[in-house]
């Protein structure tokens, strides 16, 4: 194409190529760029819940004198009641006072079993204390929770924290009640 003076001018349709060439040329240097490396992730496992809870302890205060004798018939009471669900009592030690319990949960949709002693000083603390978690059908459902490896440590503490408040909640029900007979 020639203009006016009789020089020639690219065309529309000439810078228009150009332009998609240049185009083309930017995005396939930019798609052979290597893609990013993948977040590293961490995995929390059964043994790793046991080394987070094994011999932890919920402690509350009982302000009703109860004894450990009567503190084994209000968990016993509040079992046969549905007062406290998924708990079971495995063991009952009437001259160490203490009694080994079962609880039922879930952990991120697997369902578990802790085992926890249960007891009361003579200052009149509850205490329960976690001997092991387990799941209930490994089989089926083993827990495996992976997790970006950033998120491990809030992870890890969100498990520990839901086994502790589901006894801390067992607990204050079994007090609540205890209330009643004190």
């Amino acid at each position: 194409m020639k203009n006016l003076n009789g020089k020639k001018i690219f065309s529309t349709f000439s810078f228009s190529i150009i332009f998609a060439a240049f185009m083309f040329l930017s995005l396939a240097c930019g798609a052979s760029d290597p893609a990013p490396a993948p977040e590293p992730t961490s995995t929390i496992t059964m043994a790793d819940v046991n080394g987070l809870v094994k011999n932890q302890e919920v402690n509350l205060l009982a302000n009703n004198g109860l004894t450990a004798e009567q503190l084994m018939e209000v968990i016993k009471l509040c079992i046969q009641t549905d007062e406290i669900t998924d708990v079971a009592l495995v063991e009952e030690n009437a001259k160490l006072s203490y009694g080994v319990l079962t609880a039922n949960m879930a952990l991120q949709k697997v369902p578990v079993t802790v085992k926890f002693s249960c007891s009361i000083s003579k200052t009149g603390t509850l205490k329960m204390r976690i001997s092991e978690v387990k799941e209930q059908n490994p089989e089926l459902a083993p827990f495996n929770l992976t997790v970006y490896t950033k998120d491990y440590e809030a992870k890890c503490d969100a498990i520990k924290n839901s086994i502790l408040n589901k006894l801390e909640s067992i607990g204050n029900i079994v007090l609540t009640r205890s209330a009643d007979f004190a």
